[in-house]
C-alpha cells in the first residue's frame, strides 16, 4: 500500500513538472520562434528498469492560461 502511494506521488510530481516546464520562458520562447519541442512525462522504475509513459505530452502552450504565457497572448 505504501509503495503504491509513493509511486502515485512520484507520478503526480512528474505530471505537475511537465506543466511547470511549459510555463518557463525558455520553453515558450522556443515555441514562439517556431521551433519544435515536446515535453513528455515519464517515470523510470529503479526496481524493474522500465519506463512508464504517463501519457502527459505537450508541444505548445495552447493549454495554459494567458497569465502564464510569456508574451501574455
Amino acid at each position: 500500500m505504501r509503495k503504491k502511494r509513493t509511486d502515485r506521488l512520484v507520478e503526480l510530481n512528474v505530471i505537475e513538472g511537465v506543466f511547470n516546464l511549459t510555463k518557463t520562458s525558455i520553453v515558450q520562447n522556443r515555441w514562439g520562434n517556431g521551433k519544435k519541442l515536446g515535453i513528455h512525462g515519464w517515470v523510470y522504475s529503479l526496481e524493474t528498469g522500465l519506463i512508464k509513459d504517463l501519457k502527459v505530452t505537450t508541444e505548445s502552450n495552447d493549454h495554459i492560461s494567458s497569465v502564464f504565457k510569456v508574451d501574455g497572448k
